[in-house]
């Protein structure tokens, strides 16, 4: 599997006023089923917040350390804030985007997380032990990839994923920021 990562992504401004924009633009669980006909694991935006001026220059910084952390040009085809708990598994890929562009990767950069739980992202195939920090791009055939507050993860957009599972009553809230990517042809 083609991995790339990036770590101290954003600034604690910029990450925490991702935070603090996003409730205006989330939608429940119900809506977003009623919305768009599919189950969802927790509270999200519209796909399309790239084109929200409160959103737009910090999208466009995390896209810059995905391109610094893979050496590929890219544009975004869309991005959204999500809002989980661990509490429901919701395995997708991220085929096409509403705005017809075909996408070649998926950008997940966690903007909070709780320490010490199952971070990051569940693969379907495999197992995936933890990366050593300085390597940006390591090929894996397999499951769980670890991330940190503030890191960004990078995949092809045909793999699928998920949010990992937490068997707990007690399921902290973690926020991720979701962005299609395509390569840039210029």
């Amino acid at each position: 599997m083609e991995l790339y990562r990036a770590y101290n992504v954003l600034t604690d401004k910029d990450r925490k006023d991702l935070i603090r924009n996003a409730p205006s633009f989330l939608y429940s669980r119900e809506e977003l089923k009623e919305k768009w006909h599919s189950d969802f694991p927790g509270y999200q935006t519209h796909p399309d917040i790239d084109l929200e001026p409160v959103f737009a220059s910090t999208i466009q910084k995390v896209v810059k350390k995905a391109e610094e952390a893979s050496n590929i040009p890219l544009i975004t085809n869309g991005a959204w804030l999500s809002f989980k708990n661990g509490k429901y598994i919701a395995w997708h890929t991220h085929p096409s985007h509403l705005r017809g562009r075909s996408n070649d990767y998926a950008i997940a950069y966690y903007i909070k997380l709780f320490p010490f739980f199952r971070n990051g992202c569940l693969f379907r195939k495999g197992f995936v032990p933890d990366l050593p920090k300085n390597r940006n791009k390591i090929e894996v055939p397999t499951q769980l990839v670890k991330a940190n507050q503030n890191s960004l993860l990078m995949v092809r957009q045909n793999i699928a994923h998920t949010t990992p599972y937490f068997p707990f009553f007690f399921r902290p809230e973690k926020a991720v920021l979701a962005i299609d990517v395509g390569i840039r042809k210029d």
